[in-house]
């Protein structure tokens, strides 16, 4: 067998491939060499001229062995008969993807494959499908266990191909282990942070620097989970309305993206890409005359788009009045819309102009105009159609300039099918129709409703202002809301007036908000429904349980409780240092941190630094 000194220097990798993150450390007789590996290829390993890696051991078969690489992976697999070839000591059958650290024997020489460790932080990305389920087992992962994440959305707009393929290999270079990447359309990318919530700007930023050099015009929009939805869909919409709304360089929050709306008086937020078009299509309907019919759910702001119609017309200066047709019997209704003569019925002491009269040269807003009865229908046709109404108990015409807009829960169609409104009346009212959508189908706008509706409520009684926590907010994204931003109102009225805090913890909402669970925790006998559910409404859908069965406490509230309770006596025991406090309890410093947020536990007192340093 030749000595080593005789033996021709060691085959390089191609040379027209670069070196990778793997090597080999080869120990043959008395010597040893290091082998680099392609970032992409095949390494043949044997006694020919033609191995990369050659050896001179009489156990070699010309190419007995064979690492193909691809980056940060390596595989080992045996050509023919390899025997003799052992892996950490176990004989090697066919392949094996290779470790840093593992040792590759054949007779008396030693392989040691080892994996740079510098380069073991680059990613890759994953594709549109695969990176929406991730998003989806992050989102359900981080409800679970109380914690949040965060999701930025890269856009390099019209840029090359080529500059979206170093920008996304930047991304992937640069960010965490546990960071995940993906390509969710042609020229985005998008990283998902888990456990990183309201910080998240701060590697966002960090991560859009590196990618500057590459992509000039490139910006991010990030949003949180719980605070800006919980669903993948609601994160991802509020995540590129963010980057819609900044500027190229910046990484926008969802709050950035919130438009708002000058109503008479009022002011109107919303972030929803859709009601921003709805209020769009308002501003065009007002400068006509054309009849409205507003369609929506109870509390859904079918009032605030009539009120937008007259207040953005041309109508503004004149009056808008406003009626509920379902509060009022059909005599009094009749009365109010339409007026009456002296001694037109028992107590008309003297004649009344109706709204209709009222409001000429402005709006009447006809609410829930579908309670209607026919008498009532038949009087409103004649008015829309000959602009001149009439009063009860007089038979004088009198001329009327009126815009009619109406609003209804209802679904007309179907009540003229069943007799119950009137055909004609229907095609007077919904010269044009405008369809707001409930609450619960625009998730991105319950969190700044929430925030400004809490906002007004604590100025409106004088005291300071509230933030709502990242477990309050969870559930309040969560509900369903049946009464819709109605319902969202009276419920951050509530905590403005009952909640003495600073902070809004989930435990202060309502019963009915704060018994919000996750889609994971309802029943898997319950039928489909909407993602957003409470506790009452799938007790409901679930089977129900037998008369003698013993009746159990949800797990979570159980061990929320446990865990706010040995956090407070760790922090007792620790005059309210937090480190201190941690130790005590084995918990990393910030998970307690988080948790203290959690719980409402952020104000807990510290006590003097010489008794600290006591107790220390």
């Amino acid at each position: 067998m030749p000595s080593p000194s005789d033996m021709p220097a060691p085959r390089a990798a191609t040379p027209t491939v670069a070196s990778g993150a793997c090597y080999v450390l080869v120990f043959e007789g008395e010597t040893t060499r290091l082998v680099h590996l392609p970032e992409q290829g095949e390494t043949v390993v044997g006694s020919s001229e033609q191995a990369v890696i050659r050896l001179s051991s009489d156990v070699v078969r010309p190419e007995h062995l064979r690492i193909s690489t691809r980056g940060n992976e390596a595989v080992l697999t045996a050509l023919g008969e390899a025997a003799g070839a052992r892996v950490n000591d176990e004989p090697l059958q066919g392949q094996h993807v290779l470790t840093s650290g593992d040792v590759i024997a054949l007779g008396d020489v030693t392989l040691g494959f080892h994996r740079n460790a510098t380069r073991v932080g680059a990613r890759s990305a994953l594709a549109a499908g695969p990176f929406h389920q991730r998003l989806e087992e992050e989102i359900e992962r981080a409800l679970r266990y109380r914690n949040s994440l965060a999701l930025l959305v890269l856009d390099t707009g019209s840029a090359s191909a080529d500059v979206m393929h170093h920008a996304l290999a930047e991304v992937c270079r640069v960010v965490r282990r546990v960071d995940i990447v993906g390509e969710t359309a042609r020229s985005e990318i998008a990283v998902l942070f888990p456990e990183t919530g309201r910080s998240a700007s701060i590697p966002a930023q960090r991560l859009l620097s590196g990618v500057l050099a590459n992509a000039p015009g490139i910006r991010g929009g990030i949003a949180i989970c719980p605070d800006d939805g919980c669903e993948p869909d609601t994160l991802l919409t509020g995540a590129r309305l963010a980057l819609r709304a900044g500027t190229p360089g910046e990484i926008a929050s969802v709050s950035a993206a919130a438009s708002f709306f000058e109503i008479g008086d009022r002011k109107v937020v919303s972030v929803d890409p859709m009601m921003k078009r709805l209020f769009g299509l308002l501003r065009q309907l007002a400068t006509s005359t054309l009849p409205v019919l507003v369609q929506g759910e109870t509390g859904s702001g079918k009032e605030i788009a009539s009120r937008a119609l007259h207040e953005w017309s041309p109508r503004c200066g004149k009056r808008l009045v406003s009626i509920n047709c379902a509060a009022l019997p059909e005599s009094l209704l009749e009365s109010e819309l339409f007026g009456h003569e002296r001694g037109a019925f028992s107590g008309a002491v003297g004649a009344k102009p109706g709204l209709f009269e009222r409001a000429s040269g402005g709006t009447i807003f006809l609410d829930e105009v579908g309670e209607c009865s026919p008498m009532t229908q038949a009087k409103l046709l004649r008015v829309l159609e000959t602009h001149r109404v009439s009063r009860v108990g007089g038979t004088e015409e009198r001329p009327v300039d009126v815009r009619v807009v109406s609003a209804t829960n209802r679904v007309l169609e179907e009540e003229i099918a069943n007799g119950r409104f009137r055909q004609d009346l229907y095609y007077r009212l919904n010269a044009a129709t405008v369809l707001v959508p409930p609450l619960r189908n625009r998730p991105l706008d319950i969190p700044v409703l929430a925030a400004r509706f809490l906002d007004e409520a604590c100025e409106s009684l004088g005291r300071p202002r509230m933030s709502i926590s990242a477990g309050a907010m969870q559930r309040l994204v969560m509900h369903s809301w049946p009464g819709n931003v109605r319902e969202l109102k009276n419920v951050m009225d509530f905590v403005a007036a009952s909640v003495p805090d600073t902070e809004l913890a989930a435990v202060q909402l309502p019963d009915k908000v704060a018994a919000t669970v996750a889609p994971w925790m309802v029943p898997r006998s319950a039928p489909a429904r909407a993602a957003s559910a409470s506790t009452a409404q799938a007790a409901k859908e679930a089977p129900a349980a037998q008369p003698d069965a013993p009746r159990f406490r949800s797990i979570y509230e159980e061990i929320a409780e446990l865990e706010k309770r040995r956090i407070t006596e760790a922090l007792e025991a620790a005059g309210g240092v937090r480190a201190r406090a941690a130790e005590l309890i084995q918990m990393p410093l910030r998970t307690f941190v988080t948790k203290l947020k959690v719980h409402g536990l952020t104000s807990f007192p510290q006590s003097a630094p010489a008794n600290r340093e006591a107790k220390g």
